[in-house]
């Protein structure tokens, strides 16, 4: 069973992402966050995520693939070489792996909000995956060019059968 979720998003590096001295999430992280989580919560994105319902830890594992698409120019430099500006693929999983996966990200959570954070939500509700993420298998991250020039990621995430008893 495969879902792909699609979110209209630029990417966001884990090493950007927090205050220096402390694991608070800045200002722009939390912005982020509110329109990454606010965008799952589309009837395209519910709909894909019901596919994952099946998934049994006892039977299954994941597979998850995202491919974060970035303007050609932003992906290159003018000489034809990957540009600095497209960031590390690596550094662009965590975030979104725990705002698709984390079962914290629901309702309740949202419902102890600061104010300050509740302005980037444009639902009343959230819902994600809700399945552990420790059950990835495993995790690739592509940036690729995007056909529109805006940035955006798709998540494909692939329910598969657990490696055969030894």
């Amino acid at each position: 069973m495969k879902c792909l979720l699609k979110i209209k998003t630029n990417p966001i590096s884990t090493n950007s992402a927090y205050f220096s001295r402390n694991k608070s999430f800045n200002e722009k992280s939390r912005a982020w966050r509110g329109n990454f989580l606010s965008q799952l919560q589309s009837d395209y994105n519910k709909a894909q995520i019901e596919k994952l319902r099946s998934f049994d830890p006892k039977l299954h594992m994941l597979k998850v693939v995202f491919t974060w698409f970035q303007p050609i120019d932003t992906i290159l430099t003018k000489s034809g070489t990957l540009s600095l500006r497209s960031m590390d693929v690596d550094n662009l999983l965590k975030i979104p792996t725990d705002c698709i996966f984390d079962s914290k990200y629901n309702t309740k959570w949202l419902g102890l909000r600061k104010s300050r954070e509740l302005k980037y939500y444009t639902c009343d509700t959230l819902f994600n995956v809700n399945i552990n993420d420790k059950f990835i298998y495993s995790t690739t991250s592509i940036k690729a060019p995007s056909d529109d020039g805006d940035f955006h990621c798709h998540c494909l995430i692939t329910i598969e059968a657990l490696y055969p008893p030894q």
